[in-house]
């Protein structure tokens, strides 16, 4: 959760479902936030290229209430970074 970059381009399609909870984006269930993730690239500056995924108001309000929450939701974004299926 940081501030946006003065200068994006964003490459390929947004993500459908929320990359923390991954329920579908919808009229009930809108996209409120982006959650960008720095990968680990050696030699490359960080900074210089980085993934943004969509998350829900419902993650958001959780990543912005307590440490826990911010924690909790940033594992569940890493999870989705990493393509590992959910526990459900």
């Amino acid at each position: 959760m940081s501030a946006t970059p003065i200068h994006e381009l964003f490459i390929g399609t947004p993500n459908h479902e929320c990359a923390s909870c991954r329920r579908e984006f919808n009229a009930t269930n809108p996209r409120a936030g982006d959650v960008r993730v720095l990968p680990y690239l050696p030699g490359v500056p960080v900074g210089h290229f980085q993934f943004a995924y969509g998350i829900c108001g419902c993650c958001l309000r959780q990543a912005k209430a307590d440490e826990a929450g911010r924690t909790a939701v940033m594992a569940a974004v890493g999870r989705f970074h990493n393509g590992t299926p959910t526990n459900d």
